[in-house]
């Protein structure tokens, strides 16, 4: 079945004249910090430590790849973990250009090895292989786009830059076909959309309408009580709308505008941990989805610690109380079968942060 898609990517720019000798208020308070330090426009990675994470990263990898392999880890999973040992390599100020691309590197290997794997199960009749195999595809060149992009490597950056549209174009048709006969979920086809419209340089509005479309879909079905409205689902779809339109608050540089999208992401994400542990409690909600909500708070606490006028130290008191929750879930895991041995070792990774 060939299907052509045809969408239509805003392209925008923004022109700005200032006069020399003016400048309005509005100016005047953008990237503005009394501590004297710009206001970063990002959020920063999970794995920022003053401490060497030493041979866990490489035990992430190796216990996770290995789950992955058995069929005990979806590919999901595993990249995530992938990532999160990347980002404990390239952890610390002090790290150098040379540093930063040989984890970048062995990042892109770790994933070009998923491909070769998926091709040897041959099962286009399973659910989703096909889609999965698109994703670990795109997964290598966007890693490869990073990796010309932080080599200063202009014509390296535009072809893989080609690469990544056209990857996410084939994973945004098979996830679209896969919908077609129930075996895409909302979360996955919205994924998809939203990578096809990052690649083709979309407007940040038309990429949160995708998942205010998504959030739409999943308070329908949690209404009616089923169970992929799970209210878990709805606040993960929420936190990426708020976490998109805090991105762009970031880079606009406006401190009172940040510190108001930072307390609704704040909020939302406490929301989504402690939901998370109700349905953990229950035995419905896995350690690893505990540990992911923990996280996104664990990067925007990092952020409050890099500028000290967004800390807010009631959500710290918190944050330190589900933190403990976290610690004393994966404490009380006897049984290491099966995927939970790379599951307990990101909890120490983040350990390593949080804890530092």
């Amino acid at each position: 079945m060939v299907r052509t898609l045809l969408v239509i990517c805003s392209v925008w720019s923004l022109l700005a004249f200032f006069a020399p000798d003016v400048a309005s208020a509005q100016d005047q308070k953008k990237n503005y910090s009394p501590t004297g330090k710009k206001l970063p426009t990002s959020l920063p990675t999970v794995l920022q430590s003053k401490k060497r994470y030493g041979s866990t990263p490489g035990q992430l990898e190796s216990f996770s790849e290995s789950a992955f392999q058995r069929s005990l880890m979806p590919l999901k999973d595993h990249l995530r973990y992938l990532a999160m040992a990347r980002d404990a390599r390239l952890s610390g100020s002090d790290i150098t250009q040379e540093q930063k691309l040989a984890a970048w590197g062995n990042y892109r290997e770790k994933l070009r090895s998923v491909i070769p794997a998926m091709q040897r199960l041959n099962q286009p009749g399973a659910a989703n292989w096909a889609s999965e195999l698109d994703w670990a595809n795109y997964a290598v060149v966007r890693a490869e786009q990073r990796i010309a992009e932080i080599s200063e490597d202009t014509g390296g950056y535009e072809a893989a830059s080609l690469l990544v549209q056209q990857a996410s174009g084939q994973l945004l048709a098979q996830r679209e076909f896969d919908n077609t006969l129930g075996l895409a979920t909302v979360s996955d086809l919205t994924y998809a959309q939203d990578r096809f419209l990052a690649a083709n340089k979309s407007s940040q509005s038309s990429r949160i309408a995708l998942f205010e479309n998504a959030k739409s879909k999943q308070l329908r079905w949690n209404r009616s009580g089923a169970g992929i409205g799970r209210t878990d689902r709805v606040l993960e779809t929420q936190l990426t709308q708020d976490l998109m339109r805090f991105q762009e608050t970031l880079q606009q540089g406006d401190l009172e505008k940040v510190s108001d999208q930072l307390s609704q992401v704040r909020q939302v994400s406490q929301r989504h941990f402690q939901v998370t542990a109700e349905y953990f409690s229950h035995g419905t909600a896995p350690l690893h989805q505990l540990t992911n909500s923990m996280v996104l708070r664990q990067r925007l606490r990092q952020l409050q610690q890099e500028v000290p006028e967004l800390a807010d130290k009631s959500p710290n008191v918190q944050f330190q109380q589900d933190w403990q929750f976290l610690k004393r879930a994966a404490s009380s895991v006897s049984d290491r079968r099966g995927r939970i041995s790379a599951d307990l070792l990101a909890v120490d990774l983040l350990a390593s942060s949080v804890e530092d």
